[in-house]
């Protein structure tokens, strides 16, 4: 119950922010507020920044997560489900419109009344079904003693569990260890093309989505040696917008493996600290997959050991098209000034914009190539190409090419550490 009227609270501060600002009051605190670069002056005009855009979603996810843990109280009485799902089901509406965009302000609206009226009208037959369904009021027969009341009992509410802490990775099964002395030149965040499946089954004789079903035990790995080797980010390559072009039977097990991989009471890595993000195109995936990805995302949000993210229907001149698009209309409808476009607010627009930069860009399988993979994001990335086809890699792999990455000497452009040495030292 607390858990759904903090979510009720966080809704309705983002809903009424641009009535708050106005009055002085707002609801969430200033410095949430700041470290998403988000002002009182751009709550009073009622613009919707790409600051105040990634503020709502971030905090969307929050509230979808105390939602989450609040549908478990529908379970405590059969009867009094539907009505208890009802209302999450409304609160759940009213975060898909702020998510969407729709005004921070203004009661109910933009929550659509026929999706309102359809949710309520549901709810209401399944709660009367459900009371109907416990059978009639018992009545004595008349002229019979009616038996005294009972004695009032005082309930006891059984106290919350403590969550139970993420499980450890599972040790490597020839027991390596990851290496040792790397401090901080351990790459902050790690991308990987994961290629090679169809060609490692098309080599043992078996059907290309046979590969696929092998490169999920990889990635497994692969996660548990970055949570060992304390990666921050690690962002996979699941699904590119021109994989729709393979045959249909792969593009279905692809779909079907990252469904289940997304599953967090599936995939063993989301008992472990991992929080999942996603990036890509919706349009075209289905349903079914968009809702272990969303569900997942929320129910690891708190998680803060590894940024796991799927790019899954994603191309990265798709993204920066999309990004493109956005801008535009904000310029175009006098939102942001053409004079204030720079590379760190067009960054804002991306599909994911607290995605940080990429440090190391791997790919498997032997071919060099980024495959329209991040281009943005991995514009001063360090590349490392491996033949092994990725079924074959396990953490060690990932482990040899970090240790690659630490030798080599990131300049961005400047002359870096040993020339800018020896210049001092001649002058």
């Amino acid at each position: 119950m607390r858990r759904w009227t903090d979510a009720f609270n966080l809704v309705d501060a983002l809903r009424d922010l641009r009535q708050d600002a106005h009055l002085g009051r707002v609801a969430l605190p200033l410095p949430v507020l700041a470290a998403h670069g988000v002002t009182l002056a751009d709550l009073r005009t009622g613009r919707r920044t790409p600051q105040l855009h990634a503020l709502v979603r971030e905090l969307a996810v929050t509230a979808h997560g105390w939602l989450d843990d609040a549908d478990g109280l529908a379970d405590r009485h059969p009867a009094l489900a539907a009505s208890w799902r009802t209302l999450i089901r409304l609160q759940r509406l009213q975060l898909r419109a702020l998510e969407r965009g729709r005004p921070l302000s203004g009661g109910r609206r933009g929550t659509g009344r026929l999706r309102r009226a359809l949710v309520l009208h549901s709810g209401r037959l399944h709660a009367a079904l459900n009371w109907r369904r416990l059978g009639p009021v018992l009545t004595p027969p008349q002229g019979a003693p009616v038996p005294a009341p009972p004695p009032p009992v005082t309930p006891v509410v059984p106290r919350p569990r403590p969550a139970e802490p993420p499980l450890p990775p599972r040790p490597h099964a020839g027991g390596a260890r990851p290496p040792a002395g790397l401090g901080d030149r351990v790459p902050r965040h790690v991308a990987i093309i994961m290629d090679g499946n169809g060609r490692w089954a098309a080599e043992r004789g078996l059907p290309r989505p046979r590969g696929h079903a092998a490169g999920q035990s990889a990635l497994r790995d692969v996660v548990y040696g970055a949570l060992e080797l304390g990666i921050p980010h690690l962002t996979l390559y699941g699904l590119s917008t021109e994989n729709w072009k393979r045959p249909a039977a792969e593009v279905e097990e692809i779909l079907r493996l990252l469904g289940e991989g997304a599953d967090a009471d599936r995939e063993e890595v989301f008992a472990r600290d991992v929080r999942l993000w996603w990036s890509g195109l919706p349009e075209g995936l289905p349903a079914g997959l968009l809702d272990a990805l969303e569900t997942t995302v929320r129910r690891t949000a708190h998680r803060r050991g590894l940024t796991l993210t799927l790019c899954v229907n994603y191309g990265g001149r798709a993204e920066i098209t999309a990004a493109a698009r956005k801008l535009a209309g904000d310029v175009a409808g006098g939102g942001v000034h053409p004079s204030a476009v720079t590379a760190p607010l067009f960054a804002r627009y991306l599909h994911r914009p607290a995605l940080p930069d990429v440090d190391l860009l791997i790919r498997t399988g032997g071919d060099h190539r980024l495959s329209n993979f991040l281009p943005w994001q991995a514009a001063y990335a360090e590349l490392v190409f491996l033949d092994t086809l990725w079924p074959d890699l396990d953490r060690t792999g990932l482990w040899r090419a970090v240790e690659t990455y630490a030798r080599r000497e990131r300049r961005f452009g400047g002359l870096g550490e040993a020339a800018a040495q020896g210049r001092i030292e001649s002058t």
